[in-house]
C-alpha cells in the first residue's frame, strides 16, 4: 500500500506508517472521508490498524476488515471503542469473551454492547478468571441478578466489590 502527501498536485511526499498513524490519531471521521479510512483497514502496519480501530464513526465495512485480521491489539482497540460496540454481534462477543483480556473489556462496559444479551452477562459473571468477574462486579449497570450472584463469589475481592456495587 502506497500513501503520499500531495501538495498542490505537484509535490508528492511518501508517507511512512509512523506519520500515517500520527495523522490518524488527529483525523476526524466524517462522511467525506469514510471511504479513505475504510481502505486503510487493509494497511500492513498493525500500528495504523490499531489507530484506525480507535476512531469514532468507523464504518461497518472497515470494522469487519479490521476484525477479520484477528490481531489482538486491533481487536482490543475495537472493543475499547464504544463507537464500535453496535458492530459486535452476540456470536462475536461470545467467542471473544473466552479470552480473559477481551472478556475484561466487555465486562467493564457490558451495557455499551447492544447485542450482548443475558447469556453474555452470565458467561462473564461465571468466567474462570477472577479479574473478569471483578470487573463485572464493579460495573454499576450490571443486572442486579448477576451482582447478587457475584456477591457470593469464591474470590473475596469479587464478592466485596459486588456487595459494594449493590449498595
Amino acid at each position: 500500500m502506497k500513501i503520499e502527501l500531495v501538495i498542490d498536485d505537484g509535490l508528492r511526499i511518501p508517507v511512512g506508517y509512523e506519520m500515517l498513524e500520527a495523522a490518524l490519531r488527529c483525523w476526524v471521521v466524517g462522511d467525506d472521508n469514510v471511504a479513505q479510512l475504510g481502505a486503510l483497514a487493509n494497511h500492513p502496519a498493525k500500528e495504523v490498524r490499531v489507530a484506525l480501530a480507535s476512531k469514532e464513526n468507523l464504518s461497518q465495512a472497515a470494522f469487519r476488515k479490521l476484525f477479520a485480521t484477528r490481531d489482538f491489539a486491533v481487536i482490543e482497540a475495537l472493543l475499547s471503542n464504544s463507537g464500535n460496540a453496535e458492530y459486535f454481534s452476540k456470536d462475536m462477543l461470545a467467542g471473544l469473551i473466552s479470552q480473559s483480556e477481551f472478556a475484561h473489556i466487555v465486562a467493564r462496559g457490558l451495557g455499551d454492547f447492544p447485542n450482548a444479551d443475558d447469556s453474555i452477562g452470565e458467561a462473564l459473571a461465571a468466567h474462570p478468571d477472577p479479574y473478569v468477574r471483578h470487573a463485572m462486579a464493579g460495573y454499576y449497570d450490571a443486572p442486579k441478578k448477576l451482582l447478587r450472584m457475584l456477591a457470593n463469589d469464591v474470590d473475596p475481592a469479587v464478592a466485596r466489590s459486588a456487595k459494594q456495587t449493590l449498595e
